[in-house]
């Protein structure tokens, strides 16, 4: 067997659990090789962080935290794994622990694009051009008419 599709195992307080979540996403035709992996670290920091068998939000946050090593795509992965494994706990009745934290989102985070005035011009212009593809499509009458909707619409929410 090679190295990458090595079985997964587990062995901590949640051992029973893990098992059984990786069968029912497995039985549902996920292949859950990577989420899995997550989930055998998961189970490694388990074996040494947890107190009375007890799975609490704030071990969770504290398995979850990143301590500046890992890819953005990897902690999302981390996150996302940890998650639905704690929904599936929560159908269980096991346990209710959602963690709240969430490393790649913060409120200050976003920053929109605000498209200048010839920018829209030039938009607008290229839609106008489209050309129709086939004799059933309307995409070229429909996408000028929607962009010029949306962008009233914008126009008078930011007014």
């Amino acid at each position: 067997m090679s190295k990458r599709n090595k079985p997964l195992t587990f062995s901590g307080p949640l051992a029973e659990h893990l098992y059984d979540y990786v069968y029912e996403k497995q039985a549902l035709g996920v292949k859950f090789q990577a989420s899995g992996k997550i989930l055998m670290h998961f189970d490694n920091f388990t074996q040494s962080h947890m107190i009375n068998n007890e799975l609490t939000k704030e071990l969770v946050e504290t398995w979850i935290i990143d301590d500046g090593t890992l890819a953005k795509a990897t902690i999302r992965l981390k996150t996302t794994t940890i998650r639905g494994f704690l929904e599936y706990t929560t159908r269980l009745d096991y346990t209710n622990v959602i963690p709240t934290y969430s490393p790649l989102r913060s409120a200050n985070s976003y920053v929109p694009y605000i498209f200048t005035k010839a920018e829209i011009e030039n938009l607008l212009e290229k839609a106008d051009a489209l050309k129709p593809v086939s004799k059933v499509s309307y995409k070229h009458l429909v996408v000028p008419a929607m962009l010029r909707v949306y962008t009233v619409l914008v126009y008078v929410l930011v007014k």
